[in-house]
């Protein structure tokens, strides 16, 4: 993940990796349009489009900012029609951290 050191006023790069309970999303394409929160340390990418997905995906994914760790939390970049329970295919979302309840509104 590349980021720009505001003291250093320089491009640096942060290496991560993957240890989550699922299989990492295999050949994820560029996404672009896709919504992004930093909460508590942790950075959470929610669907965008790509080469394959021109109407969205529901993919979420977390990184551990300080560990420099990255989970699949849920969905696919295409999603599959029997998935009640997560969020359908979304291009361009907004969302916002609800501090109360703890939650990652989409």
């Amino acid at each position: 993940m590349d980021y720009f050191d505001l003291k250093k006023t320089r491009w640096e790069v942060l290496q991560t990796t993957y240890r989550g309970l699922g299989p990492w999303p295999r050949d994820i394409p560029p996404l672009l349009c896709y919504t992004m929160q930093i909460i508590h340390g942790h950075m959470y990418i929610f669907s965008g489009v790509c080469s394959d997905t021109v109407m969205g995906c529901n993919l979420l994914l977390d990184l551990d900012i300080q560990k420099r760790i990255w989970r699949h939390l849920s969905g696919n970049i295409i999603p599959t029609p029997n998935m009640p329970l997560l969020p359908g295919p979304r291009r361009g979302a907004a969302s916002w951290e609800d501090k109360e309840k703890g939650k990652l509104n989409i």
